[in-house]
């Protein structure tokens, strides 16, 4: 064999070698890729049990329905971007006026923005309906599975959400920032009016938005 053929015979070979190596490289990436996956969904699963057991017993129906879709959901090795509320309960920390809003949810893709607050007020044959989104999460991202504890403020004189502030917020300006705790009001009314119904969701980057779960107040 000439040396040409000799060359031709050691580059062919160089290139048999390169492709296998990558190949190879393709299948170890994609294997740790899955391994990956299953490891956050059994550890997104059991976030969501561990979220279960601090919740009150009996759990209600409802509640145990999300939580197990939700489970569903990561057991089936795909990402459902959707975001699943479990449920919306409203505390005050005792000894003081502090009033915070629990909402414990599941995220597969990670990109919850905030929450919104839909308010219907019943008048006879007639109903008036208010909605507000509020970009709480925008400074800061949230795990896929999260329990969040957020400040709110009884809306007992027809508030309405600061504009101003929220846009200087979602900007990372003026005096508010997740960080320092400071945020801008969240309004949602406390009360058992029977003619006053108050629902929560959350929502994402792409416009998903959760089931509206109806709020809970603890006194």
């Amino acid at each position: 064999m000439d040396k040409i053929g000799k060359r031709t015979l050691l580059n062919f070979r160089n290139v048999l070698f390169l492709g296998s190596f990558l190949i190879s490289l393709c299948f170890c990436m994609l294997g740790c890729k899955k391994n990956d996956i299953e490891s956050k969904g059994q550890d997104s699963i059991n976030s969501i049990k561990h979220l279960l057991l601090r919740h009150p017993k009996p759990i209600p129906e409802d509640i145990q329905e999300r939580a197990d879709k939700a489970i569903s959901q990561w057991n089936n090795k795909k990402v459902d971007s959707v975001p699943i509320l479990f449920y919306a309960k409203v505390k005050r920390q005792q000894d003081t006026d502090k009033i915070f809003l629990v909402l414990p949810f599941s995220d597969e893709d990670e990109n919850i923005l905030g929450i919104g607050v839909r308010e219907r007020h019943s008048c006879g044959n007639t109903a008036e309906i208010l909605e507000e989104r509020y970009p709480i999460f925008i400074q800061k991202s949230q795990p896929a599975v999260s329990m969040v504890l957020l400040p709110i403020r009884n809306r007992t004189e027809g508030q309405r959400k600061d504009e101003t502030a929220w846009s200087l917020y979602m900007r990372g300006e003026g005096e508010f920032s997740i960080e320092k705790e400071k945020t801008p009001p969240i309004y949602l009314p406390l009360t058992y009016d029977p003619n006053v119904s108050t629902e929560v969701f959350v929502y994402d980057k792409d416009g998903q938005v959760s089931e509206f779960i109806p709020v809970e107040i603890s006194d």
